[in-house]
């Protein structure tokens, strides 16, 4: 009960079978393009130089300011820009992190999420950050705050 559109139909169906299914699938190469070269080499001022070897990155006058920001305090602690900004973990690292979200959230107000961006931390760590920058270092608002002795109320 085979029809001529049957057959045809049929046909075009083993034409399309073995198109697909009889060569092994071709491999895609694609060229990728080497790493652009770094813009400024501040990026690569070792932990070993001392902190006048940023004196050239911060005289830049297109550096914006939280870059500003991070290479003073990595000159301070005596680190590099990108161990300030790398996934590790070290204590004198931390630190230093502390004091660049601290010093980003004061000087310039940014939002944590935006700190987070910039250092590749999550805005929940920026936020752990700035409170233990804060505790570390005299206390800031909270302290003050919880310092000034509540008065009683004043009857009328």
């Amino acid at each position: 009960m085979n029809t001529p559109i049957h057959d045809e139909l049929a046909a075009r169906y083993t034409a399309a079978s073995d198109r697909l299914w009889s060569r092994p699938p071709r491999r895609v190469i694609r060229e990728h393009p080497a790493p652009p070269e770094p813009e400024r080499d501040w990026l690569l001022i070792p932990a070993s130089q001392p902190a006048s070897a940023y004196d050239d990155a911060l005289e830049d006058p297109s550096l914006p300011p939280w870059k500003r920001i991070c290479i003073e305090v990595a000159a301070k602690h005596n680190i590099s820009y990108r161990e300030l900004i790398s996934e590790r973990q070290h204590k004198n690292l931390a630190y230093a992190r502390f004091e660049a979200m601290y010093r980003m959230q004061r000087e310039l107000e940014m939002s944590f999420p935006a700190i987070g961006r910039r250092l590749h931390r999550h805005y929940s760590t920026v936020i752990h950050g700035v409170k233990r920058w804060e505790e570390m270092n005299g206390g800031g608002l909270h302290k003050i705050v919880q310092t000034i002795p509540c008065l009683p109320p004043q009857s009328a």
